[in-house]
């Protein structure tokens, strides 16, 4: 019996796919990714109730500057105070799907969100998601140091009040930052949760408030535990996240 002739199948053209994507495709790919999370949508554009949240809030005062920005009173205090005054309207978002989005550096590792998102500019919807990730990535590899810095640095802004690095209204942050009291490794670990889930409920400005008031108050913490190159470090993240926050606010957060 003679065999029916098949014609070959074409095999898949590998050498067309291009193994090096252009970087502004990236960039798309990155910010429609990071939309994707905190949106809902891949088109950057906030939901209403983002905007709801963001919209009460006024731009004010500065944070992460040599001088002082380890004081937790700053632009995310005052920011914040300004944005606590509106009630964000939860999005539909079930906390299922929030909680996978809380915990995607445990499922895949931070080294994969790093590779879609480190390198999109700090001031920008992919770059402030990741700094949000790679803080609570820090924070649970870190419980106990996260805990010792934070306390150190809410002790060292009551007792100096205007000294040093400290600015007047550094409790306020505290107070923003949300920390259980006393703040343990557990507490910090918890607030770390609490605030990356508020970006995916439609609290996003806040969340960006709440991690930069954390920092700064970590950061003077640190310079007084003798962490200086460490507390620079944290000063800037805490002005990042505040100028994210205030572009968030005003729509223009690429």
């Amino acid at each position: 019996m003679m065999r029916r002739h098949h014609k070959p199948l074409p095999k898949p053209d590998l050498d067309a796919y291009d193994t090096h994507p252009d970087p502004a495709q990236l960039a798309e790919l990155a910010h429609a990714a990071a939309s994707l999370l905190v949106y809902g949508n891949t088109d950057g554009t906030p939901s209403a109730d983002d905007g709801a949240a963001s919209g009460g809030a006024r731009a004010s005062g500065g944070a992460g500057t040599s001088d002082g920005a380890a004081a937790s009173g700053g632009a995310a205090t005052s920011d914040a105070a300004a944005a606590s005054g509106t009630d964000a309207v939860r999005s539909a978002r079930d906390d299922e799907a929030t909680a996978r989005f809380v915990h995607l550096a445990d499922e895949i590792g931070l080294e994969a969100i790093a590779e879609i998102w480190s390198t999109a500019p700090a001031v920008s919807l992919p770059g402030v998601l990741w700094r949000l990730y790679a803080l609570r990535e820090w924070i649970s590899r870190n419980p106990r140091r996260s805990a010792e810095e934070y306390t150190t640095g809410r002790n060292v802004s009551r007792a100096e009040g205007l000294g040093g690095r400290i600015r007047v209204d550094a409790y306020l942050a505290e107070l923003v930052a949300g920390i259980e009291d006393p703040p343990g490794p557990d507490e910090v670990m918890r607030a770390a949760d609490e605030i990356l889930a508020g970006a995916f409920r439609g609290d996003f400005t806040m969340a960006l408030l709440r991690a930069a008031a954390f920092a700064e108050v970590a950061a003077a913490g640190r310079w007084e535990l003798g962490r200086r190159d460490e507390s620079r470090a944290f000063e800037q993240l805490a002005s990042d996240l505040v100028s994210s926050a205030r572009s968030h606010r005003a729509d223009t957060l690429g």
